[in-house]
């Protein structure tokens, strides 16, 4: 037996199977949302004419950044009861049940990406960054709101 295959059987037993799912099922997302990120410049190039080519990528690189942190602040609570030590995967109705918010909250996400490509054009903004932005906006309205519609 050679080290490699000796190495492969010590992983293999270290490396339970619902943390090897979660980084397939992480892996596969970073894949359909770099898919996101590269049919969303194709679908707006017209904005990025003007930009050099080591900014686009530089933009690819944060962007997968970006994706990370965004997958694990959507997938957190799903990562952490899938690989509970409790072991509730085994059990039936949790991985229903798991899987069915992993769906859920996956496809808001994906979802939200592929409105930015009709929504981008309109505005220039992604939609992933109005909540950031709106709020200062509803802020500064809310006054003026207040002030001619607390009569009604």
């Amino acid at each position: 037996m050679s080290r490699f295959e000796k190495l492969h059987r010590k992983t293999k037993i270290l490396i339970p199977n619902s943390v090897k799912t979660t980084w397939w099922m992480f892996l596969y997302l970073m894949v359909i949302y770099s898919l996101l990120r590269i049919v969303f410049y194709v679908v707006n190039h017209e904005f990025y004419a003007h930009s050099i080519l080591t900014d686009i990528i530089k933009a690819f690189f944060y962007g997968l950044r970006f994706d990370i942190a965004a997958l694990l602040m959507i997938n957190l609570p799903i990562i952490i009861l899938f690989n509970f030590p409790l072991n509730l995967v085994k059990v039936k109705f949790f991985r229903i049940v798991f899987f069915v918010i992993f769906c859920l909250l996956n496809l808001l996400g994906i979802g939200l990406n592929i409105a930015d490509l009709g929504y981008y054009p309109t505005i220039q903004r992604r939609l992933l960054f109005e909540p950031f932005t709106a709020l200062p906006d509803i802020i500064r309205m809310l006054p003026g709101l207040l002030n001619n519609y607390l009569q009604l």
